[in-house]
């Protein structure tokens, strides 16, 4: 049973139109996922890398206004040569027209605090110190900006410091003019730029830590990332993007930017399952559309293999009447100008020819008994031992039988005088 259906055409010619219908849509199918699975990537990077340049140039973009501001100030005639009452009065305003200042110091040209400003609270003179050995001073007493780390303050204010060098005579820096800011605005920033559901934008020190993050308990914990790969890369200056995997087993995209101003690095990432989610569903569709193509070969082939095998089976069965001796029998071809139809009217033809050959078969014999009956002479056949098989009526009533089966009962020697003459015959045949 298991062989005659391996055998069979109907499973052949279903496991073939299987194969033609799905390999080429499977392969088609493949190509057209490894194709847009590229474009979607590329496309998610590329969308990483605005958020990324966005974030860069709204950092970079700020603290030009924060260096801006202080610059003109610093620059300002009137606060350079006024007495120490007024110089406070310009620092104080410009402290409270900019929510983003916090504090303003102003040094002389040996790095000594002799004036600072507070929003937190009144300067004491007590409260002044020497800054002449200090990283800030030194860099903004040769005329160049200097920016400072990035900490926390004790109530949580994410801070840094910013110092400009203040020109006076020749253009050499006689002071400087230092702030202490805010990065609130960066905090507030880093939402605006994430992308889908769980992806993240956030921005490190040349360190490696953390100093915005969607998630601020992270900054908050003073989290160092310098292990991740693309923060590794950032803070070394680099820009582009990689694929990684974090240490909890999911896959990342990630696009990264410095700020080479800070030597800070901007992050841009987001999952790839997430990233991929449109490919799902490209996929999901694909298969779709083979299972549909997959059961509609199987239709197809079904009714198609039913329309060959019906004709076949059909004539194999009008043989099996045909040998048994009936030719009583005509097929009905279902279709005329396909190889199936020609099949069944050469079936139909060769009918007819045994009909017709069986016909004249029969006039002969007919024929043959007429001659066989009414020769006045006797005519017998016998078999190899000498049985009569047949005899005409002259033989019988020659032989002085009643009756023919009464003489086929009998062996023709017994119709010899002499039995010899028979054997004698036989040889001579």
């Amino acid at each position: 049973m298991v062989r005659r259906i391996k055998n069979s055409l109907t499973l052949k010619w279903l496991i073939f139109s299987i194969l033609l219908a799905t390999i080429p849509l499977a392969i088609a199918g493949f190509s057209i996922i490894q194709i847009y699975q590229e474009n979607l990537k590329k496309s998610v990077i590329t969308i990483e890398k605005e958020k990324a340049n966005m974030v860069v140039e709204r950092t970079q973009a700020f603290f030009e206004k924060v260096v801006s501001n202080l610059g003109f100030l610093a620059r300002d005639e009137n606060f350079r040569k006024g007495n120490l009452s007024h110089t406070k009065g310009h620092l104080e305003s410009l402290l409270y027209q900019h929510d983003y200042l916090v504090e303003l110091t102003l040094l002389n040209e040996k790095g000594q605090e002799t004036l600072k400003v507070s929003k937190y609270g009144v300067v004491k003179p007590s409260d002044l110190k020497g800054q002449s050995k200090s990283e800030m001073f030194g860099k903004a007493s040769k005329g160049k900006t200097y920016y400072g780390e990035f900490y926390l303050t004790p109530d949580i204010v994410p801070t840094m410091v910013i110092t400009v060098p203040i020109e006076e005579y020749k253009g050499e820096p006689v002071g400087v003019l230092s702030a202490k800011i805010h990065l609130r605005y960066l905090w507030n920033l880093l939402p605006q730029t994430q992308i889908g559901k769980r992806g993240s934008t956030y921005v490190v020190d040349q360190e490696g830590n953390l100093i915005a993050h969607p998630d601020t308990r992270r900054v908050l914990l003073g989290l160092n990332v310098r292990h991740l790969p693309m923060v590794h890369q950032v803070v070394a200056g680099k820009e582009g993007s990689l694929e990684f995997e974090y240490p909890r087993g999911e896959n990342y995209l990630s696009v990264y930017k410095p700020i080479k101003e800070l030597g800070w690095g901007v992050i841009v990432q987001v999952p790839v399952e997430e990233a991929y989610g449109p490919l799902r569903q490209v996929a999901n569709t694909a298969l779709q559309w083979i299972l549909i193509a997959l059961t509609i070969a199987i239709i197809f082939s079904l009714l198609l293999t039913r329309k060959l095998t019906h004709p076949i089976k059909q004539l194999s069965a009008q043989m099996a009447r045909v040998s048994q001796g009936n030719l009583d029998v005509h097929i009905v071809p279902t279709t005329k100008d396909d190889e199936i139809g020609v099949l069944t009217e050469s079936f139909n033809q060769m009918i007819r020819d045994l009909k017709r050959s069986q016909e004249i078969l029969k006039e002969a014999e007919e024929k043959y008994r007429k001659i066989f009956e009414g020769s006045k002479d006797m005519v017998f056949i016998t078999s190899f031992d000498g049985k009569f098989v047949d005899v005409n009526p002259a033989g019988v009533e020659m032989l002085g039988y009643r009756n023919k089966e009464e003489l086929i009962q009998t062996y023709s020697r017994e119709a010899y005088i002499n039995p010899e003459e028979r054997k004698k015959y036989q040889d001579e045949r």
